[in-house]
């Protein structure tokens, strides 16, 4: 991995897309993954970015409730960043993200609370796009949206990532 020396400043990094985002597409489809898609095949973690017709949609309220620790959408960097804000906009009119928490991690096996407060997601709005800059900026190569409460029975969102290579 190349590192840079020097690095735009904080608020430049809040708007740096790290390239979830549909159209925009850096992270590979196999580099996101979620747990208990609603639906079996269709709307798989990799449906999820901004801005996409499609997105991402948890299995049903029950499920969610019972493994919640293990409920989320969760994106592989590929190398550490310097995680400075996320975005999320609801999967449809049904099917929304209201909160969530962000959990971070350096080598896949140990997480870390990313900002140790709940952040607001879009509500049962299916087209605004909610962005949450990070109280401080938190190193990652994977990072987990984990969701707390949703609109119907079903979470569903989608989402962007707004980092610095690592430092």
């Amino acid at each position: 991995m190349t590192k840079r020396t020097s690095y735009p400043p904080s608020s430049d990094c809040e708007n740096e897309a790290v390239g979830v985002a549909y159209g925009v597409r850096k992270i590979p489809d196999a580099q996101m993954s979620g747990y208990y898609a609603f639906g079996g095949s269709d709307h798989k973690a990799y449906e999820g970015p901004l801005e996409s017709t499609t997105g991402w949609i948890g299995e049903n309220a029950a499920s969610w409730l019972q493994v919640r620790v293990e409920s989320r959408l969760w994106i592989d960097f590929g190398d550490e960043r310097k995680v400075h804000a996320v975005a999320t906009q609801g999967y449809s009119d049904t099917f929304n993200l209201v909160t969530y928490k962000l959990a971070c991690s350096v080598d896949g096996n140990s997480f870390i609370d990313a900002a140790s407060k709940n952040f607001t997601g879009s509500g049962a709005s299916f087209k605004t796009i909610t962005k949450q800059v990070l109280p401080s900026p938190v190193i990652c190569r994977y990072l987990r949206f984990l969701p707390l409460t949703w609109t119907n029975s079903h979470p569903g969102f989608r989402v962007e990532v707004y980092a610095c290579d690592e430092y």
